[in-house]
């Protein structure tokens, strides 16, 4: 966007939510969220990021150098909130400031995603699983205690399955997640979405994870988040990548590369429904797609 105001970025995000047929939505003004936020911390707009489906996260010029702007519903960002502060920039991004009034957080300015500085998917669920290894670090007491993840996963299949192209993914789909539900543990502190966009390069060359989800989970399920996407790897190496992928992250981390494996898969298909379910038809096809090939792994895996 050129000359980009407050106003412009609400009527983007307004927009957007509509597009997502109701499904997102700003609870109130949002041009009056974001110019209360801009007056709090002196900022002026720069750069709308105009990726993902969810709320507005600006690139914003401040009295010290730059910075991002992030509007969310209270309880993400207050989540988000307590594990970036509990972190310290090891392996988050720095948390500048936190309003719960409007909600917003600023962050620190990173760059680009994992994705566009390192080209091997490998090589990029190694970073992947080195910083989660990292972020794991925080106390469990920072994170919500939020259930099982495995039996919510359950529940999205089941009330989502018909938005699926082929029914045997959706099943394979439901089976694992009720097999990883019966042995799910409560372990660290999951990041939730580490996927390759979620991880952003600093000026050092290194990389800082952003957007966390802040629930107590298993380390396996944070692992499954990282190896979910990568589509023309799939669709290009097949089943065999897959595997390997797994094997990557169960070697970095000491984790099973069947339980890794297996929360990818079910990661995949709810992924999918879930984009279908927004609006994101394309998007949400090829994740359920993408699944197809692999469905009988996961039913040796049942």
């Amino acid at each position: 966007m050129t000359d980009l105001t407050w106003d412009a970025i609400a009527s983007h995000a307004d927009r957007r939510y509509a597009a997502a047929g109701g499904a997102l939505g700003w609870p109130g003004d949002l041009c009056a969220a974001l110019t209360r936020a801009a007056e709090a911390w002196e900022l002026r707009p720069l750069e709308l990021f105009d990726s993902g489906v969810g709320h507005p996260v600006v690139r914003v010029a401040t009295a010290g150098g730059e910075a991002v702007l992030k509007l969310a519903p209270r309880t993400e960002l207050a989540a988000q909130a307590r594990v970036m502060q509990a972190d310290g920039g090891r392996a988050y991004a720095r948390l500048l400031a936190w309003d719960a009034g409007v909600p917003a957080l600023l962050l620190e300015r990173l760059g680009a995603p994992l994705h566009e500085v390192v080209p091997d998917e490998l090589e990029q669920v190694r970073v992947q699983a080195r910083l989660l290894k990292r972020a794991w670090e925080i106390p469990l007491a920072v994170g919500e205690r939020a259930g099982s993840k495995a039996a919510g996963l359950v529940a999205i299949l089941d009330r989502h399955g018909r938005l699926a192209i082929e029914a045997g993914v959706v099943a394979a789909a439901r089976a694992l997640a009720a097999a990883l539900a019966s042995g799910e543990g409560a372990e660290v502190v999951c990041h939730g979405d580490a996927h390759s966009g979620n991880v952003l390069a600093r000026a050092d060359e290194t990389f800082a994870l952003v957007d966390p989800d802040g629930f107590v989970g298993e380390r396996a399920y944070d692992l499954g988040v990282t190896m979910r996407g990568f589509l023309p790897a799939v669709a290009e190496r097949g089943p065999g990548w897959v595997r390997e992928c797994a094997a990557v992250l169960a070697e970095e981390t000491g984790l099973d590369a069947d339980r890794i494996w297996a929360w990818a898969f079910v990661e995949r298909v709810t992924t999918g429904l879930f984009l279908r379910l927004l609006g994101f038809d394309d998007e949400g096809v090829a994740y359920l797609r993408s699944a197809e090939p692999l469905v009988g792994d996961a039913r040796l895996l049942q």
